[in-house]
């Protein structure tokens, strides 16, 4: 935690933040949330004065998964030139349920499609498996259910 008393003052920065690697690059476009798992996609445009560095494959640009419990994370170069945001879809047929336990604790698992949409076109990359608790997580008595029930 922290927060800089001046705008000049580069000793402590506020939320989160990341030195991207590749001159020039920046993300511009909404963070995706999937499970624990944070994607981002950047933009890298062409050098200035580059050989056709203003058509549509007049850069690049990086997805970037980060792990937000453990802080873990890798990224890899765009195959559809200057990113867009990514599309994270959950792929219904493939979520499957533990079987419950005897106080109705269950595990989900649903996996997660990541579509990149870029300058050059549209590319179904990496998908992305979750876990998640679910059904009923405890037990709690209701003294007066059928007032609330009735009410």
């Amino acid at each position: 935690f922290g927060r800089p008393l001046t705008d000049a003052d580069l000793t402590q920065r506020s939320g989160w933040y990341f030195d991207f690697p590749a001159t020039g690059e920046r993300s511009i476009i909404t963070a995706g949330l999937v499970g624990d798992l944070v994607k981002i996609s950047t933009l890298i445009p062409a050098s200035s004065g580059a050989v056709g560095s203003c058509a549509a494959a007049g850069g690049s640009g990086k997805s970037y998964e980060l792990n937000v419990d453990t802080g873990n994370g890798t990224s890899r170069i765009s195959t559809v030139g200057l990113l867009g945001e990514s599309l994270l879809l959950d792929i219904l047929g493939a979520t499957s349920y533990t079987t419950s336990t005897t106080t109705g604790r269950r595990i989900k698992t649903t996996v997660s499609q990541n579509i990149d949409v870029g300058s050059t076109g549209v590319s179904a990359s990496t998908t992305t498996t979750t876990t998640f608790v679910t059904g009923r997580l405890s037990w709690r008595q209701i003294n007066n259910y059928l007032d609330l029930k009735n009410n």
